[in-house]
């Protein structure tokens, strides 16, 4: 029974995070992921993208409430990864000394990697060069570099902006010790429901704040938690409670999600004709986040998926290079941006014309096509990167005498 038991344990990775953890009994692929949490991932990886082609909410004065209806559809995508995030990586009884270390080898160093990779080849990232040169080495102002990756600097060039993740997760690892002591505690999953809930009336009566113009109530969701770290909560609560999540019906789930992303689009689209340079509701950050992201959840808990089937090995593939993707993507669009591909894509879809009257499924097929190309672009890098990186680290563990580090799934 107890060798049963050991067999159901199976050890699982985050791979926004990169940090392995051990959970409760599930249908995992043969690579020992869970495929629910998996396809979420992937989801979650291909809307990121979708986020950095969307189509710009207004134009001249005038709001685009079509475009603005397809970029609420996607603004969840890192409110996904930080629900996926916290699923696994509170519970585990490990040293703190564990979690930093995760957190430098498959955070911290491939991020820093992917920035001096991107800031050196600048050049041909950006400008017009068409092949990568050694002689982009002699344009970089080093001094400039070491700077802006000690103070968060986001805007050396549109490809580096997903430098803000590795900083805002390096505050979850600070609070990591406390959360943790936290859900282990005996009434752990309640103060966590608890927290939950209290950040998300907060957020909700900012909102409402800010929507009537009121800059106290506004302030108020900022003085508790992060929401990054509420989100993991609650991407931790659902994962729990995965087995009752299956049990509800579908039916009035997607009716919540429906009514949740209309009551945004309202919202969002009033905020516009009161301040056109405010789009708050359109961020991870919102809390219509949490209604998206557990309703995703719930849906995803409901998906059948076999454990040998093609899709699941396809999910569990994709899942693999996700973090490597979301270092690279951004890298790949300002390439295609300077090569006019994008813009010829927009041509060629929408007759050059971003305005509703282009049509619906207009917009559907741009947004599809222009996000599967530079998935399938950037996802040939991601795989080369990942490998040759885990490949160094296993070296360096390997020189050092130490247990080569569990590679980023």
């Amino acid at each position: 029974m107890k060798e049963t038991e050991r067999k159901d344990k199976t050890e699982y990775s985050d791979s926004s995070a990169g940090i392995p953890e051990t959970s409760g009994k599930t249908k995992i692929a043969a690579a020992g992921r869970e495929l629910h949490i998996e396809l979420l991932r992937c989801l979650a990886a291909f809307m990121v993208i979708a986020i950095h082609i969307s189509l710009p909410n207004a134009s001249d004065g005038e709001l685009n409430r079509t475009a603005l209806a397809f970029n609420i559809v996607i603004a969840d995508a890192v409110a996904i990864f930080w629900a996926i995030t916290g699923c696994f990586w509170f519970d585990k009884d490990q040293p703190y000394t564990k979690v930093i270390r995760n957190f430098m080898k498959n955070v911290f160093v491939p991020m820093i990697l992917a920035v001096m990779f991107i800031m050196i080849f600048r050049g041909f990232i950006e400008g017009g060069n068409r092949y990568p040169h050694l002689s982009d080495l002699s344009g970089v102002d080093w001094k400039q570099l070491a700077a802006g990756l000690l103070t968060r600097q986001e805007n050396w060039c549109d490809a580096t902006s997903p430098y803000w993740y590795m900083f805002e997760f390096l505050r979850l690892v600070c609070w990591w010790p406390i959360v943790h002591a936290v859900c282990r505690a005996k009434n752990g999953d309640r103060i966590v429901i608890g927290l939950i809930v209290f950040h998300f009336v907060c957020i909700a009566v900012g909102e409402l704040g800010l929507l009537v113009g009121s800059d106290f109530i506004r302030q108020i969701p900022y003085a508790f938690l992060p929401t990054s770290l509420c989100e993991m909560l609650l991407g931790r609560t659902l994962y729990r409670n995965r087995e009752r999540l299956r049990k509800i019906p579908l039916l009035p789930v997607l009716l919540m999600l429906l009514l949740s992303q209309g009551l945004r689009w309202l919202a969002q689209g009033k905020m516009f004709y009161r301040n056109p340079d405010e789009w708050s509701y359109l961020f991870w950050y919102s809390s219509f986040s949490f209604v998206v992201v557990t309703a995703l959840f719930i849906t995803a808990f409901r998906i059948p998926l076999k454990q040998d089937g093609a899709a699941s090995r396809a999910i569990s593939f994709m899942g693999k290079y996700s973090y490597f993707v979301f270092l690279i993507h951004e890298a790949v669009i300002c390439k295609l941006k300077g090569m006019d591909i994008l813009s010829a894509l927009q041509n060629l879809i929408l007759n050059g014309n971003q305005t509703p009257a282009a049509g619906i499924l207009h917009y559907l097929i741009y947004y599809i096509a222009a996000t599967v190309l530079v998935y399938a672009l950037a996802l040939l890098p991601a795989i080369a990167a990942h490998k040759v990186y885990y490949w160094c680290v296993g070296k360096v563990s390997k020189c050092r005498g130490t247990v080569p580090a569990k590679e980023l799934p």
